[in-house]
């Protein structure tokens, strides 16, 4: 196996020792060059290593090799999409959670959208695998496939939730990202109003949990039980989302 080494166009001066290059490395990655990879290493997961860690010189690390990963797939013709984690986002939490949304959206696509609206505002694994328990009742059957355009009731009923359309009908039509707009634009209210605690439900740490007190509180539809039973399911799936190699 032939292995090329990668070279750095750094505006720092180049040093011997392990530490003071590290220093040396600039913030910016525009000034970090990929000309080489190595056809036998997972680029993908050694990006989520530096992601986990999330030190400023790991997420340098994670720059490089997300380039070359990129460089990979150019030169090696292969599937695989090119991504840009590491310019993207300035936190390893940020992009651990970009790379996950991606390799949901890869297995459920609409799924993988609520997964990533509801993270980028801040909810919480368990909380969203409750919304999407529900969700699947509503639109899925049952499973993480949900029709996001679904109508109900003769048309009475619309969407991810199934909203009804006599007391909602600005949702009627929406896409995707539409109607989980409307849904955080109106979750605390709705829930605050039949009785709930949107901060309580907020904080719940049980997929299960969440899922019967979104039945309960905002949804108000009868299955609590198999709605948190698909959120378990749900939140499995978030939890083993597994990597893409290359």
């Amino acid at each position: 196996m032939t292995r090329r080494l990668i070279q750095l166009v750094l505006t720092a001066a180049l040093v011997a020792s392990v530490a003071a290059y590290a220093l040396a490395i600039s913030p910016a990655t525009e000034h970090i060059k990929v000309e080489s990879f190595d056809s036998e290493v997972d680029y993908y997961r050694e990006m989520k290593k530096c992601a986990q860690d999330g030190g400023e010189y790991a997420l340098q690390v994670g720059a490089i090799y997300e380039q070359q990963r990129n460089l990979k797939i150019e030169d090696m013709g292969l599937s695989h999409r090119k991504t840009s984690y590491f310019s993207s986002y300035d936190t390893g939490e940020k992009i651990l959670s970009a790379m996950k949304a991606d390799r949901l959206k890869a297995d459920y696509y609409v799924a993988g959208c609520v997964y990533e609206h509801l993270s980028a505002m801040g909810y919480s694994e368990p909380v969203i695998a409750g919304i999407l328990g529900n969700m699947m009742a509503e639109c899925g059957g049952q499973t993480l496939s949900l029709q996001w355009n679904l109508y109900g009731g003769g048309g009475s009923y619309y969407g991810l939730c199934m909203w009804s359309l006599r007391y909602g009908p600005e949702v009627r039509g929406r896409n995707v990202t539409g109607q989980l707009t409307y849904l955080t634009g109106n979750m605390e209210e709705n829930m605050e109003q039949f009785g709930g605690s949107y901060d309580y439900f907020c904080s719940l740490q049980d997929a299960g949990q969440a899922a019967r007190y979104f039945a309960n509180y905002y949804e108000r539809g009868s299955g609590a039980g198999v709605r948190a039973k698909n959120a378990y399911r749900a939140l499995a799936w978030i939890d083993s989302y597994g990597s893409e190699a290359s």
